[in-house]
């Protein structure tokens, strides 16, 4: 049976996408990236921390671009 890490077994975009954040809030980018988070889930989560941290940020684009992700539910429920 082949050894699958804890994420690859969730295998949760949504789940993927809260580990992401938590290990973001505590991690330098250069630090790597957790085992079993999908390329295609940090690359996600990279374009939306650069759209969160523009001045002004365009909560228009945000919401078309990230509206169902957990970062999306979070940040704008955060500041409710």
């Amino acid at each position: 049976m082949p050894t699958t890490s804890w994420l690859d077994a969730a295998n949760g975009t949504v789940f993927q996408q809260a580990v992401m954040l938590w290990w973001a809030r505590g991690h330098d980018a250069s630090e790597g990236l957790p085992n079993g988070i999908r390329p295609d889930i940090a690359t996600r989560f990279n374009g939306f921390a650069a759209a969160i941290q523009s001045k002004p940020v365009n909560h228009e684009k945000l919401k078309s671009h990230f509206g169902k992700t957990y970062w999306y539910y979070y940040f704008t429920n955060k500041q409710q």
